[in-house]
């Protein structure tokens, strides 16, 4: 009966999935915000039934956006199907001896490694092009303001000055963005799984996040890249460092989110820090280069662990 009760609950969970994806064909606000709540149901199916409901719900999804068009199919798997997968895999799957459920930080560094592998795909696929992923891009991007001048021309001229400047960062921005939102719809499911007690794991919190040792190796050399490829190595190794920068500091900026969140636990205006914490981050942006700096300091100096002596001494006081 189990068996039955998880397939039928992975067959609706990817019929659902399949039409809040298809809803970004209206156009408009609403559409698109339906659309970004794709990954929910399966979600919904892997993390309460476990990987291979998942599966199904993904493939149920897949051949239904694949039978009406080949290419929103492909955006549907490669975007949304196989992260959540990936996801669902690493928060149900524990090592052997592991006696604790694994950190929220082994589920983003997954999304961080598939983010990067498309990124660097996609890159080497362009490299023909002449200036490569970045010509392309600025390619479409004076293809679009030009569609916009010619509605209002000044208008269309600022837009293609923001744009052209945004360029050389949009790929890993739009990979963080991604992240960001996988990240949100396992949130939720995980909640409402759990308010309903057909959660299969505990809720990772976000205080626990930790990123392995070595993943600062990766960024150090996409940084570096970023910053001597223009004069050393060319452009596009200079473009391609700048947005594995962005995409490869993800884990870091939750990281040091959940240091922020460790250091005011103890806090009785939490909610309020909190709160400020997450707005200025989602109004300005300019929060978010520091929260990525404290997350590489707690990388090497541990100051959720050394609060926690601190708290730990004064209650022994």
């Amino acid at each position: 009966m189990s068996v039955v009760r998880s397939t039928a609950f992975a067959v609706a969970g990817g019929l659902a999935a399949a039409l809040l994806f298809v809803s970004l064909a209206k156009g408009n606000v609403g559409g698109v915000m339906l659309m970004g709540m794709t990954p929910l149901p399966l979600f919904l199916a892997g993390l309460s039934f476990g990987i291979v409901p998942a599966a199904i719900a993904s493939m149920v999804g897949a051949v239904v956006i694949l039978a009406a068009d080949t290419l929103y199919g492909t955006v549907f798997v490669v975007d949304f199907a196989l992260p959540v997968m990936i996801v669902v895999a690493l928060a149900l799957w524990r090592r052997r001896g592991e006696t604790k459920w694994p950190s929220a930080g082994r589920l983003i560094f997954g999304l961080t490694v598939l983010a990067a592998v498309v990124f660097i795909a996609s890159d080497v696929s362009l490299a023909g092009q002449p200036g490569g992923m970045e010509g392309s891009l600025r390619l479409a991007v004076s293809a679009l303001s030009k569609e916009l001048r010619d509605q209002d021309p000044q208008i269309g001229e600022q837009a293609e000055a923001l744009l052209q400047a945004a360029v050389r960062w949009m790929p890993g921005l739009g990979a963080s963005a991604w992240i960001g939102l996988i990240a949100a719809n396992g949130v939720l499911a995980q909640g409402a799984l759990a308010g309903f007690g057909w959660a299969r794991r505990p809720a990772p919190t976000l205080a626990d996040v930790t990123v392995p040792w070595w993943a600062l190796v990766p960024l150090a050399l996409a940084l570096g890249a970023a910053v001597l490829g223009r004069d050393l190595l060319g452009g596009e190794i200079a473009f391609a460092g700048s947005n594995l920068t962005v995409i490869l500091a993800m884990p870091f900026l939750f990281q040091g989110l959940g240091v922020i969140h460790a250091l005011v636990a103890r806090s009785k205006r939490r909610a309020w820090l909190l709160a400020g914490v997450y707005g200025a981050v989602l109004i300005f942006g300019w929060p978010i280069p520091l929260i990525v700096a404290l997350g590489v300091i707690e990388q090497w100096v541990g100051l959720r662990r050394r609060y926690a002596a601190t708290g730990q001494e004064k209650s022994d006081g």
